[in-house]
């Protein structure tokens, strides 16, 4: 049976403007013998095309969840890997990285401290004084480089 655009909306309940776009998606009809007629749509082979789209979606959600599963392998191939690599001792985890250069930091200010003091008995209480302004800022680059670093190493692994 031949039904026109807007009788074809009322049937399948789409819109007018999206059976326009379906025609030009290839939606089948039948072109007006005369310019400024409407054209003529077959509603069996209407509902066979949009049955065909619909089957084609379906396909598509298949694909897409097939997607994902080899998108989940990979993920989980990827874990086991680092948790390999970490076993092996090729990785080490933030944390520990982090732990261990707080301690050496400590070390290194303990030993500038204990420079510092031995060098002070050497000068005079003002340069004495301004010898250890300036090692306490080098403490305190040293501190903020390190936290800096800490920090960032934190975010990676986030």
């Amino acid at each position: 049976m031949d039904v026109s655009k807007k009788r074809l909306s009322q049937i399948t309940g789409i819109a007018e403007r999206t059976l326009t776009r379906y025609q030009a998606e290839g939606m089948p009809y039948e072109s007006a013998a005369k310019r400024g007629q409407p054209n003529v749509y077959n509603i069996s082979q209407i509902l066979a095309w949009l049955l065909d789209r619909e089957k084609s979606k379906t396909t598509e959600r298949e694909l897409d969840l097939n997607t994902e599963r080899a998108r989940l392998a990979r993920a989980q191939a990827e874990k086991v890997e680092v948790e390999n690599r970490v076993r092996a001792g090729e990785l080490v985890k933030t944390a520990v990285v982090v732990k261990s250069v707080a301690e050496f930091c400590r070390i290194v200010k303990e030993m500038i401290y204990t420079a510092q003091d031995r060098l002070s008995r050497y000068l005079d209480v003002k340069t004495a004084a301004r010898v250890r302004k300036e090692f306490d800022k080098g403490i305190v680059a040293i501190a903020d480089s390190a936290g800096k670093a800490a920090r960032e190493m934190e975010e990676q692994e986030k």
